[in-house]
């Protein structure tokens, strides 16, 4: 009669059949068989940073541009010739003091800007300067707001206090009226209207715009020297 040695049940498959030991005995320890296995790995590299551009990822469309640009246009146009319209009929015979330094008091300037006189077609040349500087605005806002989608509104804001003063020069012989005061210590003093704040506010903007797109160029350049 054949014996027949019993087979551990841990050996045995659901099929009945007998496996083979995975592991390789010595004396009573059960030891595990590693084969080392050569990995090959590759130098890890700095991940390049992409640049990004500014605020290109919602760019408006022309018609989306004008409905935009427009209105704002038009806003500070008509901000600036009503409240001409109420300072020479209420500042025409007298002052008010806000603040110290601040005051409202009505001044008609039939110079360029800063007060600089230019002769004695002064008026004629700031017109046709001012309308230079508009024309142009309204060429490059949309070269200015592919870069930059947020350059319209300085774009808008020149442009409006542009046309402010022009109708203005337009409209009045005696020149642009001025009602915003500003004075320090010595008495000296600079008088502004609306159409005078929203170019000084637009041309901050458009500085800041030109340092947005700086940095951005810098960043391509950077990004061009680690490929």
């Amino acid at each position: 009669m054949t014996p027949v040695t019993p087979i551990e049940p841990h050996l045995r498959r659901r099929d009945g059949a007998r496996r083979r030991p995975s592991r390789v005995e010595r004396g009573d320890r059960a030891v595990e068989r590693t084969v080392p296995i050569p990995v090959h790995r590759e130098p890890q590299r700095a991940e390049p940073v992409e640049p990004t551009e500014p605020d290109v990822e919602a760019r408006l469309s022309e018609r989306a541009l004008a409905a935009r640009f427009f209105p704002v246009v038009a806003a500070v146009v008509a901000a600036d010739l009503a409240t001409k319209a109420w300072a020479t009929s209420a500042l025409a015979t007298r002052a008010v003091r806000l603040v110290d330094g601040v005051a409202l008091a009505l001044h008609y300037n039939r110079a360029s800007a800063g007060g600089v006189s230019l002769g004695a077609h002064t008026r004629d040349l700031n017109f046709l300067g001012t309308g230079v500087v508009v024309a142009l605005m309204v060429m490059i806002v949309p070269s200015l707001t592919r870069l930059h989608r947020r350059a319209w509104v300085a774009a808008a804001l020149i442009v409006g206090a542009g046309l402010g003063n022009m109708a203005s020069l337009v409209s009045d012989d005696r020149g642009v009226a001025d009602f915003i005061a500003f004075s320090h210590g010595n008495g000296a003093a600079w008088v502004l209207n609306v159409a005078d704040v929203a170019l000084a506010v637009g041309l901050a903007l458009l500085a800041w715009t030109t340092l947005v797109l700086a940095r951005a160029a810098r960043r391509e350049a950077a990004h061009a020297r680690v490929r």
